[in-house]
């Protein structure tokens, strides 16, 4: 009779904990759309981009207060950028934002961030999800940067663009959308200083 009893409360606590996540999830598309609809998107881009991704999936919205840059879409990410964002970094910069970026879309980083999210609520009472969580952040992060990088991007340019967003601090953080400054950026921006060294010890020895 106990262990009928044990497995009942189990089961009761996996649906609340799915029911509880769904609500969230759907909570939080519903806030994110809202808020996507309310930005004011530029009819055209500057022209400094240049990026092999299509443009139509590139939105700059007006908001000169606010720095920020990311991927948003469940099923077709979009890239999104901030004017303010823009006047704030160079160009070089603003090319390895886009294509730090352009990964997540390929990747469909924003589904699997919705998808790991609701793992998580689910399972609440489960550590290991809270962990896999934060270690999906991390490392979607840092392969966005390697991306950046192959595609031409130099470490250095990545790292300003983010000690930049760190001195601003005024970003709006939502978990639906892969924000450019999400992750550890004293660990990110270390790696890639450690990259940079890397390869200009391999050019010397070239």
């Amino acid at each position: 009779m106990s262990k009928d009893k044990t497995n009942s409360a189990i089961l009761i606590v996996l649906v609340a904990g799915i029911i509880f996540a769904s609500i969230r999830i759907i909570a939080h598309l519903y806030k994110a759309q809202k808020f996507l609809n309310q930005l004011s998107i530029m009819d055209s881009l500057p022209i400094c981009f240049s990026i092999n991704f299509p443009t139509n999936r590139i939105h700059v919205f007006q908001n000169d207060t606010i720095c920020w840059a990311f991927s948003a879409g469940v099923f077709l990410p979009k890239i999104y950028l901030s004017t303010g964002l823009i006047q704030l970094m160079t160009v070089e910069e603003i090319q390895a934002i886009l294509k730090h970026e352009e990964y997540h879309c390929r990747q469909f980083d924003p589904l699997r961030n919705l998808i790991i999210n609701f793992l998580s609520d689910s399972m609440f009472f489960l550590p290991a999800c809270r962990r896999l969580q934060r270690n999906f952040q991390v490392s979607s992060e840092k392969a966005a940067d390697q991306f950046a990088i192959c595609c031409g991007s130099s470490p250095l340019e990545l790292s300003e663009a983010l000690i930049k967003l760190f001195r601003v601090r005024n970003q709006v953080q939502k978990f639906i959308f892969v924000s450019f400054s999400q992750g550890n950026l004293v660990d990110r921006i270390e790696t890639l200083i450690n990259n940079d060294t890397e390869i200009e010890s391999n050019n010397s020895t070239d």
